[in-house]
């Protein structure tokens, strides 16, 4: 049964779509996207994004990207839905695929959870039309990857609504209106800070100490705060 072929895709709701570099220079991450997409029929899709995450520290810290199934669909923000460059995709291969996705997300590993105390994890989102069988395939695998990293697995399985999914990895958000050609996404889904909704001053304080929000907004990934973020850093309201 594992012979089969998908149609997939990659979920893209940050740095992945525009940023060339892991590390400054090395081109890994543009080496991946060439390899494995199709950027050029990347299409806009609506999905519960929002900065949440804090990253980095010290004068590289600022919010990035998290999803939240707990958002209301007024509150869905703008991402990216790429396709496979080899669409039908072998299972195989697309396992391949998300290998390569861990490690240009950074951390020492390739593990779809990365780290022992889970910062992120790779999920896929999964066609409702999609075969039952088919189906079940591929998240009894996907779990099998998951447990790769054994300590990272009992902790994210510890409360995997956290990355808003369930302990196999796939997520809970609604699949995108409009890919009715695709069968599965695959995404990354990172620890938020908290449980609550960062508040615009917050992010703005932060924005200015190292390219993310800019850049996201001009590849056209947004969320529901971002008016409210620019003119909060427009006033200088994040100093008071």
């Amino acid at each position: 049964m594992s012979d089969f072929q998908l149609s997939a895709g990659v979920l893209m709701v940050g740095s992945l779509y525009w940023q060339d570099d892991l590390n400054p220079g090395d081109g890994k991450r543009k080496k991946w996207r060439e390899d494995y997409l199709e950027m050029s029929k990347s299409v806009d899709v609506k999905v519960p994004i929002r900065y949440g995450r804090l990253s980095a520290k010290g004068k590289n810290q600022t919010y990035t990207m998290i999803l939240d199934a707990k958002l209301n669909e007024d509150q869905f923000g703008t991402a990216k839905a790429v396709p496979a460059k080899t669409n039908p995709i072998t299972l195989a291969r697309l396992l391949n695929l998300t290998n390569e996705l861990s490690e240009v997300e950074g951390g020492k590993t390739n593990h779809f959870v990365k780290g022992s105390e889970p910062w992120c994890i790779c999920g896929i989102l999964i066609n409702p039309m999609i075969e039952r069988e088919i189906k079940s395939v591929i998240i009894k695998t996907w779990n099998s990857k998951l447990k790769e990293n054994e300590t990272g697995f009992v902790n994210f399985s510890k409360d995997p609504n956290l990355f808003s999914s369930d302990i196999n990895g796939h997520l809970q958000i609604p699949w995108p209106e409009n890919l009715d050609d695709i069968d599965l996404l695959v995404a990354t889904a990172t620890r938020p800070i908290g449980s609550t909704i960062v508040e615009p001053m917050e992010i703005a304080r932060l924005i200015g100490n190292r390219p993310y929000f800019h850049p996201n907004i001009k590849k056209g990934i947004r969320t529901f705060q971002d008016e409210l973020i620019l003119l909060a850093r427009e006033k200088g309201y994040y100093e008071s």
